[in-house]
């Protein structure tokens, strides 16, 4: 009958220890079953020890329920991983095999789920490591803890006590998680993580102190932060970066702010939702700006990069230690993103405002687009009445590059210091059709003067990468 207990405490039930549910009535009606227990005609054994019996095998139902729970949403991250590789004819119909039980998986794949399911198969280790050393004590006959071959029910009491706690506790949470999975993907998975930390109940409070999601959140972290790189294909990471054409955009490379916005603003965003309740928004939105920054500096081709990858050790070590911690230290993850932003933001600073003169498309917007300069739009304007007139007088209408010759002229003959500048990165351009342009969405009632040129035209600003990721189409429009 030992042996019999060992297979119902590894998840096996059998003859003497079957699959039951809460009440006989239930178990008639085909109910879920919910507890091994002894069978009810088993004979020769007292109420007391049916009792004992039956609170052992029940903690192997809660370890096969839990086993359950990390093989199948383990399998089903993999065949996640599997459908997103390029098939070939050999595993086409295995992969298809695999992809329909995913189907049936309530829960969305991903890496915490992995790590979840990672760290359950590691209590469940100890657990059956806990098994084969009772074996081992049961089939020797010199071991006193079992009484020379004779062993007590209190024995297998005392050497699982720790699980009677902690079984009931893991199984509780893995409902929760299941009932609502759209609540407990990626970085939201921590939250209910982070809850359960908060018992007193010891054995419960180290498995989920040990849980290594949150290893999993602190390498993207550092990934993010340190490389600006964002390893997140199950989209479960606090930031999303949306695909663009550019994947690495030539320094040279001109951008022409329309409607949309720049990649700064709506390439790389914050999901708010995603950011774990236990850390703060402000922190949140430090690590939205670090990696933003490490990617700008990267993606720059300049001495600066080199000064970035610097500083990669010393902040990796300390991200890396509070990764090995088991206590999350909020404090301590704040003061090391905030050390990583200030040393950042020093060479964002040579890059964007040094290397790219922020200052001078600073002024080039107050002398074009607020009409600093007004000597120039004076002499424009007269201009424009000389070019309607000509073009009036061949029955044509006024042409882009009419109006950037003139421009530029009045440019340079007024002797403005930012000229080559300004030229370089304003151009005029004649709407043909109010219609062809509603996708840009620009008010061109406020952009255009038909009265200069007998039809609407607008100044629009060209900018050289890095500073489309600063400017904005809020920005022209203002």
């Amino acid at each position: 009958m030992l042996h019999e207990l060992l297979l119902a405490l590894h998840g096996h039930p059998g003859d003497v220890f079957v699959v039951a549910s809460s009440t006989e009535a239930s178990l008639a009606a085909q109910a879920k079953p919910t507890t091994f227990r002894v069978a009810a005609d088993f004979p020769f054994l007292h109420a007391a020890e049916r009792s004992a019996l039956d609170r052992l095998a029940h903690l192997g139902f809660l370890a096969a329920t839990i086993r359950r729970f990390a093989q199948r949403h383990a399998k089903a991250v993999w065949t996640a991983a599997l459908a997103q590789q390029p098939k070939d004819d050999d595993n086409d119909e295995q992969v298809g095999a695999t992809s329909a039980a995913g189907k049936q998986n309530r829960l969305r794949p991903g890496i915490y789920l992995l790590a979840l399911c990672t760290g359950l198969d590691e209590v469940l280790d100890e657990y059956e490591a806990l098994l084969v050393q009772a074996e081992r004590k049961i089939l020797s006959s010199l071991d006193l803890d079992t009484d020379a071959g004779r062993t007590p029910v209190s024995y297998f009491t005392y050497l699982f006590g720790k699980y009677h706690i902690l079984f009931p506790q893991l199984v509780n949470l893995l409902e929760k998680i299941e009932a609502r999975p759209d609540d407990n993907h990626g970085t939201k998975l921590l939250n209910i993580l982070h809850d359960r930390c908060r018992t007193g109940l010891s054995e419960a409070r180290a498995v989920f102190l040990r849980s290594i999601c949150m290893a999993v959140f602190y390498k993207q972290l550092i990934g993010w932060m340190l490389y600006g790189r964002l390893d997140d294909q199950y989209d479960e990471f606090l930031i999303s970066m949306e695909s663009s054409s550019h994947d690495a955009p030539d320094p040279a490379r001109e951008v022409q702010l329309q409607v949309e916005n720049t990649r700064w603003q709506s390439q790389i965003k914050l999901k708010p939702t995603a950011v774990p309740r236990f850390i703060p928004l402000a922190v949140a939105q430090n690590v939205l700006f670090v990696g933003k920054a490490v990617l700008t500096i990267k993606e720059s081709h300049r001495p600066e990069t080199a000064r970035a990858a610097a500083l990669v050790p010393r902040h990796q070590e300390t991200l890396s230690k509070l990764a090995e911690s088991l206590e999350y230290r909020a404090l301590a993850l704040e003061m090391a993103i905030t050390a990583v932003k200030k040393d950042v933001a020093v060479i964002l600073w040579d890059v964007v405002v040094m290397d790219e003169h922020l200052v001078n498309h600073l002024k080039a917007f107050k002398e074009c687009y607020m009409l600093g300069a007004g000597d120039l739009w004076m002499a424009f304007i007269e201009e424009c009445a000389k070019l309607k007139t000509r073009a009036a007088s061949r029955l044509s209408l006024i042409t882009d590059y009419e109006l950037n010759t003139t421009f530029r002229s009045l440019m340079r003959q007024l002797g403005m210091p930012n000229a080559d500048f300004n030229a370089e990165h304003f151009r005029f351009k004649v709407v043909r059709s109010v219609a062809a342009d509603a996708a840009n969405a620009f008010d061109t009632k406020e952009q255009s003067y038909q009265q200069l040129i007998g039809g609407e035209f607008r100044l629009e600003y060209v900018v050289k990468w890095p500073m489309d990721l600063v400017f904005t189409y809020s920005d022209i429009d203002k």
